[in-house]
């Protein structure tokens, strides 16, 4: 009796030793992460760092980065043209070419990033484009340091166009003509200064506009997919308009803040020859990028649970031609597979990357870029640039040389430009019909509906128990 009541107790127990041992040693098989697959650099992968691996934080970080470029780019850049225009002695038909050099650079290297970068390890060729738009941040603020100080002419006039039509009383040598030592003689190298600034950019904005997007989509459930994007490009929107509310302050400041004793000089920024400090926002921009590259370096090729999620996309793509070559174990890893790949891709319509294979949507997104590139960005401000110039009435004269355009016949300009955007907005809505209309979705796989749930659960799962280690 006894011993059948010792048994009783001793059982259960025996039992659920047996369960824990169990359980423990399943335990280390299903929470071991692969050192590559750990947050930071070659062999520096330290415990503490693991809570930026995670993709929550990748796309803080691409905000950031999102922000400071939308910040220079379409920001203070655009904002500073018109000064560059005046203190180098540029027409806008030749500063419209400095805002278009930005897709210059891009146009020619757009298409190969976007297919080699979607192979490899996508955080270190986003650090490398991001190290590269600060090294051409400061290319294009070099000017303002290498060159001489601004040479400026002052009238005792009120009067705006009474002040361009007096000379001779300022700081500009009424001998430069004669002598040889005219200003613009140097201005071409200055000039070659921000076309390559603005060429460095373009290029290392490209990885965080393809590979960048791929790398979200690959690496978060895809409900979250279009929110995390939406913030990256809502950030980008963010930084502009900061961009230019910084832009316009800092151009209440001389240009030669950094030169010269501010009290000595004779000009406001009322005064039509008033340059300000262009390069202020330029240099925010060089140390900004400069740090933002290094917490994107420190990313792995692919976040924990990576494998898990991309059981949620596999019935996604509703091409089955281009799935049976694609899919290929090997594919896309040789230079000798882009042209099959670019052909599938514009056989069947890069519209969204949820149109196309997983290895695809980095050139997907890259073809849409150089087609949005090609046809707006690129020629859109070299064209209106010849519309502003087109209604000018009074341009600066250096010796027999065409500067800028100090003042425009106001109406012709006011008519001009309204013509030009409304034709824009009446083009962007015949293309967004015509997209409406051609769109064919997806079939809907039944199977693949109810196979995700599942699949969902075990990356929830998988990640609270890595969250409940660290």
């Amino acid at each position: 009796m006894a011993d059948d009541f010792e048994s009783s107790i001793l059982q259960p127990l025996q039992q659920g030793k047996m369960t824990l041992e169990t359980v423990d040693r399943a335990e280390p098989q299903r929470k071991i992460i692969r050192n590559e697959d750990r947050y930071g650099c070659w062999t520096c992968r330290p415990r503490f760092l693991q809570v930026f691996n995670s993709i929550r934080w990748h796309v803080f970080w691409q905000c950031v980065f999102n922000f400071f470029e939308g910040f220079i780019v379409n920001g203070v850049i655009n904002v500073v043209i018109p000064s560059l225009e005046k203190r180098y002695e540029m027409s806008s038909s030749r500063s419209s070419i400095i805002a278009s050099a930005n897709d210059f650079g891009a146009l020619v290297v757009l298409i190969f990033i976007s297919y080699y970068g979607g192979q490899r390890n996508k955080p270190r060729i986003m650090a490398a484009g991001v190290f590269l738009m600060s090294l051409g941040s400061l290319i294009f603020s070099l000017p303002q340091f290498v060159g001489d100080e601004y040479k400026y002419t002052v009238s005792s006039g009120t009067n705006g166009t009474q002040n361009l039509c007096m000379s001779g009383k300022g700081n500009t040598s009424s001998g430069a003509c004669e002598d040889g030592t005219s200003n613009s003689s140097g201005y071409d190298g200055y000039y070659a200064c921000f076309l390559i600034g603005q060429a460095f950019l373009g290029i290392g904005a490209i990885p965080m506009f393809t590979i960048a997007l791929t790398y979200i989509d690959d690496n978060c459930k895809p409900k979250l997919t279009s929110f995390y994007i939406g913030c990256t490009f809502s950030s980008a929107a963010v930084g502009v308009a900061v961009g230019y509310i910084v832009g316009g302050q800092t151009l209440s400041y001389f240009v030669d803040a950094d030169k010269v004793d501010i009290s000595s000089v004779p000009l406001t920024p009322a005064d039509p020859q008033w340059v300000g400090a262009w390069w202020i926002g330029i240099l925010i921009s060089f140390f900004s990028f400069l740090l933002i590259g290094f917490p994107l370096l420190g990313y792995p090729k692919e976040l924990p649970g990576h494998d898990q999620l991309q059981k949620l996309r596999r019935s996604e793509a509703h091409n089955n031609d281009a799935n049976e070559m694609t899919t290929r174990p090997n594919f896309g890893k040789s230079w000798r597979d882009f042209p099959k790949s670019f052909y599938l891709l514009v056989r069947f319509g890069p519209s969204t990357t949820e149109c196309v294979q997983p290895k695809q949507r980095s050139l997907a997104i890259g073809v849409e870029l150089l087609v949005v590139r090609l046809l707006g960005t690129t020629p859109g401000p070299i064209l209106l640039g010849a519309i502003i110039d087109s209604a000018c009435s009074v341009w600066q004269e250096s010796c027999g040389k065409t500067g800028s355009c100090w003042t425009y016949r106001k109406f012709d300009l006011g008519v001009r430009l309204v013509v030009w955007f409304a034709a824009i907005k009446l083009m962007g809505a015949i293309f967004a019909m015509i997209a409406y209309k051609v769109y064919v979705p997806p079939p809907v796989d039944d199977d693949t509906v109810v196979a995700v749930p599942s699949v969902a659960a075990n990356v929830d799962n998988s990640k609270k128990d890595e969250s409940t280690r660290l």
